[in-house]
């Protein structure tokens, strides 16, 4: 039906139309409602734009047009396309994280489902990507007893004790399936074991939606999805909006995991995500994990969420009642003083653990953080780095050697002697990953060595006295069967990151690194200047909580989130001072807002015509009230603009 053609005497209506897959925001068009009286949000329609003929989502519709010259809705493709609610969602994702609808909807609707610029493939029958019939379920008395009983309705609960974790969450999946579907969001890596466990535990084939997937399949997903009742969905960040209309909770394993934060723009976080669509949705939130998040643990500790670890977590303090449960099974861990063996890649303890573990047929798996090569200055007397003096985080070193912080641009020259200790002797590198791979070439000529820098490379050899070297990577592939020795080479390399989440990071690897290592019986190797460190200590002691209590202290004395938001602009222009020009308006206009601290503009190091702006906002505000994406875009200037970051360098 065509909407080109109308009566003079209509009534003419008007709707904002985003188109997927574009880096454009909503576009404004009519429609007369006598010819379309479907026409309402989350309806796919055919439009115009440039010329030619496209797929669109409708967000609204309204009675005025905000514009003086307005275009005709073409043809209804599809009514009632997404689910309302899904549709406030993907509003809220585009206001809250800076992103132009038609990048929201590029990440959330699979290409070809009211798609920009289909791409033609392969079909795939229906059948072949169709969830699995519902399965009649278990009671949830059937199952074993139950630590603590959810509520259908909205709550976050959170669960560190790995002991429990299996049966807490497929409790909490199994009695979310009584009431509708659950989404469980976890590492790529964890998928499979994951789908094993609900498949024995529950009954029930997990309908798997995620990114790897071809188009045509996630496409067929989709729509079966939006029809299922009763399901259980896995997948990474993606499957956070699955068309689902009956959601009955949302499981986030390892939620301090970066892999839910999305690379491209808008640069949502799943697990944050999640939470609002469980919000939307008056449902239950489960994160489940050993080593949480500062932010978790702040919300845990205020009682904004709930721990699961005892039948009375509800009515005692929750971060006593989150870490209740058998206690946490710990490697036999060896912490060697790097200042001993300034020169050495591997410390002479761990060159003989490895001799001794090739000798016994064992493999071994050593971490080297990739950015050991970063630019930071730390003294090889006491181990510490040298930090900004506002901010606490690692100066990074620049060509002439000016020291720099990432953060609020400062400025100066490297000191002559360490301020903390006196000493003399600062090392400007750290070992990589390349130059650790050798080293253990050189000590084991007989031995299989493999680098894995990402998860997505070739799974490296397991066969027995193989040495496998990697980054974080390594965290998310799989181990060889007998392992001897767990090593962390560089810790420093994590710990002097110019970034305020170092500390946590670090202790986070350090935490996945100890339990892998118990689950393999093998010895954990820690290789650090600073054994004395926080984030060592509570790793070896298995200690989170005194840890995450430890480092908040800190967060709040700095002003870093959790206690304030955070948001990073990168401002960029193809030529001229634009960028900075930018950068200083933006920090004006925060500036004199009550709550607001805008630090910069701070040129970024390898991008031309390129600055940053930091900004702290206190919990209470959100920034995109403040200002909106088409202003800081104004005069020519391109801009990133990230939202709670999880990464800062």
């Amino acid at each position: 039906m065509s909407g080109l053609k109308r009566d003079a005497l209509s009534t003419k209506h008007y709707c904002n139309v985003a188109i997927p897959h574009t880096r454009l925001h909503e576009l404004t068009y009519e429609f007369d409602r006598e010819h379309f009286p479907e026409l309402a949000p989350g309806a796919c329609v055919q439009v115009r734009l440039r010329g030619k003929k496209v797929k669109g989502l409708v967000l609204e519709v309204l009675s005025r047009s905000p514009v003086p010259k307005t275009l005709s809705v073409e043809k209804l493709i599809e009514p009632r396309l997404v689910p309302d609610q899904l549709l406030h969602l993907l509003r809220w994702v585009g206001a809250y994280y800076f992103g132009r609808m038609g990048e929201v909807l590029g990440l959330a609707l699979p290409r070809g489902i009211c798609g920009y610029g289909l791409r033609r493939s392969r079909v795939v029958p229906a059948a072949a990507t169709r969830p699995a019939p519902f399965v009649p379920l278990p009671a949830v008395s059937d199952l074993r007893s139950l630590p603590f009983g959810f509520q259908p309705s909205f709550a976050v609960y959170v669960q560190t004790n790995c002991g429990t974790r299996e049966e807490v969450v497929t409790g909490f999946v199994a009695a979310g399936l009584e009431r509708g579907t659950v989404i469980l969001l976890m590492p790529e890596s964890d998928t499979e074991a994951w789908a094993d466990r609900l498949r024995s535990r529950i009954g029930i084939e997990p309908v798997r939606y995620h990114g790897v997937q071809s188009v045509s399949d996630r496409k067929q997903t989709w729509r079966a999805l939006r029809s299922a009742e009763h399901s259980v969905i896995i997948g990474v960040r993606s499957a956070v909006f699955s068309p689902v209309s009956d959601l009955a909770g949302v499981v986030v394993l390892d939620e301090h995991d970066n892999v839910f934060k999305e690379e491209r723009h808008p640069r949502f976080n799943a697990r944050d995500v999640a939470i609002a669509r469980c919000r939307l949705a008056d449902c239950p939130v489960l994160l489940s994990d050993p080593s949480p998040s500062a932010e978790t643990w702040l919300n845990l500790r205020n009682g904004q969420y709930r721990g699961t670890e005892h039948p009375a977590a509800a009515r005692r303090p929750a971060t006593v009642a989150a870490l209740e449960g058998a206690p946490e099974v710990l490697p036999d861990t060896l912490v060697v003083d790097m200042r001993r063996h300034r020169d050495d890649v591997l410390s002479p303890l761990l060159a003989n653990a490895l001799k001794d573990a090739g000798s016994a047929g064992e493999s071994a798996v050593l971490y080297i953080n990739r950015r050991g090569l970063s630019r930071y200055v730390a003294c090889r007397d006491c181990g510490s780095p040298l930090v900004c003096p506002d901010c606490a985080v690692s100066l990074v070193l620049y060509s002439g050697g000016d020291l720099r912080c990432r953060y609020c641009g400062k400025t100066g020259a490297a000191p002559d002697a360490c301020p903390l200790c006196g000493g003399l002797d600062f090392r400007l590198k750290a070992p990589g990953i390349e130059m650790a791979a050798r080293e253990v070439a050189q000590l084991l000529p007989d031995a299989k060595v493999a680098a894995v820098m990402t998860e997505s490379e070739r799974q490296p050899s397991t066969e027995p006295g193989s040495v496998i070297v990697g980054t974080r990577a390594l965290l998310g592939i799989r181990w060889p069967a007998r392992v001897g020795v767990v090593a962390a080479l560089a810790v420093d390399s994590d710990l002097c990151v110019p970034d305020f989440r170092a500390r946590e990071r670090t202790f986070q690897v350090l935490s996945v690194l100890s339990r892998r290592a118990a689950e393999h019986g093998a010895t954990l190797v820690l290789q650090t200047s600073r054994p004395d460190d926080p984030a060592v200590r509570s790793a070896v002691a298995g200690d989170a909580a005194g840890f995450l209590d430890q480092e908040l202290k800190q967060r709040e004395e700095l002003g870093f989130p959790p206690y304030r938001r955070l948001v990073l602009v990168e401002l960029m222009v193809q030529s001229g001072t634009g960028a900075s020009q930018r950068g200083e308006w933006l920090c004006r206009r925060l500036g004199g807002v009550q709550g607001v601290e805008a630090l910069g503009p701070v040129p970024v190091r390898g991008k031309t015509n390129t600055v940053q702006v930091m900004v702290k906002v206190t919990r209470n505000i959100r920034l995109d009230r403040l200002v909106s994406l088409r202003q800081i875009e104004a005069d020519g200037v391109r801009a990133k603009v990230d939202v709670d970051p999880l990464e800062t360098v």
